[in-house]
């Protein structure tokens, strides 16, 4: 009756640590790997994903990615030029390490150039360079 037990609870524990590692590698992405997927996950916008204003995106990120519960967003063309953004808001506690949902409604305006680049900035208070971080993701616009 024990060894039962025993290997009921072996085979639950390994169903779940394989159906967590199963949905990380599917979880909708910004479509391979950015080098940011511990800190920031952008589930709403895929690589080079075709936009326009305004642009509604979401996903999750570390509750250190966050400062009193927001993150800065800008949106720019090829050659660089801001062409607008927004405030990315936190949709739960974000005073954590863990994974915060958020959301945020980017607008810009109409761009002189085909493609350009969403920039997910960690928001940095301190102003200390080597505290900075971004996601960066290419898009087309419409």
């Amino acid at each position: 009756m024990n060894k039962n037990i025993l290997v009921i609870i072996a085979v639950i524990i390994v169903v779940v640590v394989v159906g967590a590692y199963a949905y990380r590698a599917i979880a909708p992405t910004t479509e391979g790997p950015t080098g940011k997927e511990d800190l920031i996950r952008v589930t709403s916008l895929r690589t080079n994903s075709r936009v326009e204003s305004p642009l509604v995106a979401g996903g999750v990120a570390r509750g250190n990615w966050f400062f009193e519960g927001s993150f800065p967003i800008a949106v720019l063309d090829a050659q660089g030029s801001e062409i607008g953004g927004g405030i990315a808001q936190a949709q739960g506690e974000w005073m954590t390490t863990e994974f915060v949902p958020f959301t945020v409604k980017i607008n810009f305006s109409t761009p002189t150039t085909q493609t350009g680049t969403i920039v997910f900035k960690k928001d940095n208070p301190s102003d200390m360079r080597q505290f900075d971080d971004e996601l960066r993701i290419p898009v087309r616009f419409k």
